[in-house]
């Protein structure tokens, strides 16, 4: 009627392809750390004072993209990344970011950002 190895055979199968389905799965699902840094940095976009134009936001979101992507790769000093999450937290509980503040938070996102890229740094004299 039914025969043993194939049922055996079909079992097998499911289980690996299941088992392959939950590595990729997880695999490929953001760290804890990432999707909090990530929720930060879009968060305090909308921090941002209403009198920041069009072109401005844009700058800063590409700032901030920058140090949020080379964070996550490692590209970015531990000491760096946990200094701009809680300036960032806190911007992000007071809901908003005075203008001075800003563009001086921002400069040194993009300091942390550059700090051990080799391609930035300043020739030593």
């Amino acid at each position: 009627m039914y025969n043993p190895r194939r049922i055996a055979g079909a079992v097998l199968l499911v289980a690996a392809l299941a088992t392959l389905s939950a590595l990729l799965i997880f695999r490929n699902a953001a760290p804890p750390s990432e999707r909090k840094l990530k929720g930060l940095v879009g968060n305090f976009m909308k921090c941002l004072p209403e009198d920041i134009t069009a072109p401005q936001r844009e700058e800063i979101r590409g700032i901030m993209d920058r140090f949020y992507q080379r964070a996550m790769s490692g590209k970015v000093h531990p000491k760096d990344v946990v200094e701009i999450q809680n300036d960032l937290e806190e911007y992000v509980s007071k809901g908003e970011i005075p203008k001075p503040e800003l563009f001086e938070f921002v400069s040194k996102v993009g300091t942390a950002t550059r700090r051990l890229d080799p391609d930035h740094q300043p020739p030593e004299d």
